[in-house]
């Protein structure tokens, strides 16, 4: 699994970024690319500490079970649901989004 911490591993994942087109066809999941791109920097956002989400009661409650599970170097399972927080419905600008994370990425 790369890791954002290794600067190779950061090229390589800003590679991928760049490498996008608004017409990218997702590989699973019902984002098109500007909303996945929305959607990853949301996380990040998650993972830098500058967002919380609510924990719901399901989570608190199985929480400490999934997240071996969740934390490891498998790739996250298709189909999973995301947090409502940052599931992205509304149409993105592409080059904006791609933009803020490759920034996103940069500030790792």
């Amino acid at each position: 699994m790369e890791n954002i911490y290794n600067q190779l591993h950061t090229a390589e994942i800003l590679n991928r970024i760049e490498n996008l087109s608004p017409n990218s066809k997702p590989q699973w999941g019902t984002m098109n690319v500007a909303q996945m791109l929305a959607h990853c920097s949301s996380f990040q956002d998650i993972a830098m500490g500058n967002s919380f989400p609510p924990r719901y009661w399901l989570g608190r409650l199985i929480g400490r079970f999934v997240k071996p599970i969740m934390y490891n170097d498998k790739p996250t399972p298709h189909n999973m649901s995301t947090i409502p927080t940052i599931l992205i419905l509304d149409n993105k600008d592409f080059e904006t989004e791609k933009e803020k994370l490759k920034q996103k990425t940069l500030t790792f």
